[in-house]
């Protein structure tokens, strides 16, 4: 067994240790903040994130779309690190596709807005409308529409009334990791191509 084994192994044991000690009095919860420390250097710095949006001029929307982003770095630390069971992964992959989702529609807002003296589009339209706005208008490619529609879709699913009356499917039937890392990589393609059309 290598040493990371070993670590996994011990840290595990150790945290099964430490709930078992803490429900035993029957609490379902703990009552207190434990205060773990959590790892430090994994999430990424409000800059960097900052850095990486030169097409939005709004300050505090910026710094928004970056806490944002902070949060998608806990929710991949967690899948990555936690063999997490029964169907909370589906809820939790869910999550990060939502955040996702809010974040890309928050791209658009800023960018049309820094823009809105060359475009015809307004950031006061719906998700929807403004990725047609901006595809009409030349700045996101056909390829990529489909894609991004289909993170809006998957953000107006959030409602849990629509999952269980109209597609009649349980919450742990529709989200994969798989969905969330399309989800980011959506994102990621976002940004890039705002980043190359936008000029100061």
């Amino acid at each position: 067994m290598t040493k990371r084994d070993e670590l996994i192994a011990s840290i595990s044991r150790e945290l099964q240790e430490l709930q078992a000690l803490l429900f035993s009095d029957g609490d379902i919860q703990e009552q207190e903040r434990l205060g773990i420390r959590f790892p430090r250097g994994y999430i990424r710095r409000l800059s960097e994130f900052e850095e990486r949006l030169p097409f939005i001029r709004d300050s505090i929307l910026k710094k928004n779309i970056a806490y944002a982003f902070q949060y998608t770095d806990l929710l991949r630390w967690l899948s990555n690190w936690f063999d997490i069971g029964l169907s909370i992964l589906s809820i939790h992959n869910k999550t990060g596709i939502l955040i996702f989702a809010s974040i890309a529609e928050a791209m658009l807002v800023g960018f049309i807005s820094a823009n809105n003296q060359s475009l015809r589009c307004s950031e006061n339209e719906t998700f929807k409308k403004m990725i047609e706005c901006l595809h009409r208008e030349s700045v996101l490619p056909t390829g990529f529409v489909s894609n991004l529609h289909w993170l809006r879709k998957e953000r107006n699913n959030i409602h849990l009334k629509g999952i269980s009356l109209h597609e009649k499917s349980t919450e742990y039937e529709r989200y994969s990791f798989g969905e969330y890392n399309r989800a980011r990589n959506i994102v990621r393609e976002l940004n890039n191509i705002l980043t190359s059309v936008y000029t100061p």
